[in-house]
């Protein structure tokens, strides 16, 4: 058994002690285990916490002031061979264990949604402990850009929350690891004013002096889809675009500034699958920095998991 810092390892897992309630549990049976951050966990190397390592009797346990894990070496993971309990409140988990008690998390998006919505877990729960997978998370590589775990990586990445009724520890170890949640402006808790509709620049702008004038508090005018081409005359449709209709929108930053003028944030409504067609007026530098021929015409695809394209997109 090999220990370096926080880190614990056997020829087929690895435990890393990040907090007193906040243990990383990593098996894989070819002994490979994953250094990189990952799309969740950024910051694995937190201050050492103090915790004791026991081994004997082909057990191993690793102890801290708020958990005892015990593992049985050379096992993968199983009900049999993996489990912590909460000191606190005497609650075993056991690998596998689907939990009771989850006070749910979010959900991705309220579209279609009439009703009650379907909620992800969350981090808190009544029985005082939460288990995050992050096996199959994509990974940062040397470039800063996200890549799959490696084909041969079969195993598993979890993260024990174990906080008993401390909820508040369990929001501070995950913010340690993943990275603190900035506090969203003021203002975007504000009223916001969306309408799919083909309005003109015109008639924006009297319905926005309109509110102001009836004393109606708004944060967010939202320009909806019609503020593009969507007429396109080639295979797009229309659904999505990036260059201005002028026929709607003769003057777009007179408009944005006359927006601002009024203390309104502004945001455009924007539908990326289709790609970048031919009629774009950025579609020339967008096809070039991809290495399309401009006069072939065909559409640049999205592909934002190509870091090309991710660049020029942002760019053009």
């Amino acid at each position: 058994m090999a220990y370096i810092n926080a880190a614990v390892a056997t020829p087929q897992a690895r435990f890393t002690v990040l907090s007193s309630t906040l243990i990383r549990l990593e098996s894989n049976p070819d002994g490979h285990f994953e250094d990189r951050p990952s799309q969740v966990f950024w910051y694995r190397r937190q201050p050492i916490p103090s915790f004791q390592v026991r081994r004997g009797g082909g057990m191993l346990e690793i102890e801290t002031d708020r958990l005892l894990m015990r593992y049985t070496l050379d096992q993968p993971f199983s009900p049999e061979t993996i489990s912590i309990r909460i000191k606190a409140s005497g609650v075993t988990w056991c690998f596998g264990d689907p939990g009771q008690g989850n006070l749910l998390g979010t959900t991705r998006t309220l579209d279609t949604v009439d009703g009650q919505a379907a909620l992800e877990r969350g981090l808190l729960s009544r029985q005082g402990w939460t288990v995050v997978d992050d096996s199959r998370s994509l990974v940062f590589n040397e470039q800063g850009w996200l890549e799959p775990r490696e084909a041969s990586d079969n195993g598993l990445d979890l993260y024990f929350f174990g906080y008993g009724k401390d909820y508040a520890a369990c929001l501070a170890d995950f913010r340690k690891v993943a990275g603190p949640t900035p506090l969203i402006p003021r203002w975007a808790l504000g009223n916001w004013w969306s309408r799919y509709w083909a309005f003109s620049q015109q008639e924006l702008t009297d319905l926005m002096l309109e509110f102001a004038a009836h004393q109606v508090p708004l944060s967010v005018c939202i320009i909806d889809m019609d503020w593009h081409l969507t007429r396109t005359g080639n295979a797009c449709s229309g659904w999505t675009g990036y260059t201005w209709n002028r026929e709607l929108f003769p003057d777009p930053p007179a408009f944005l500034q006359f927006l601002h003028s009024l203390d309104l944030k502004t945001s455009l409504n924007l539908h990326p699958a289709e790609g970048v067609h031919a009629h774009e007026q950025k579609y020339p530098q967008m096809a070039s920095a991809v290495g399309l021929d401009p006069a072939s015409k065909q559409p640049v695809a999205f592909e934002p998991t190509d870091p090309a394209f991710a660049l020029a997109y942002l760019e053009y």
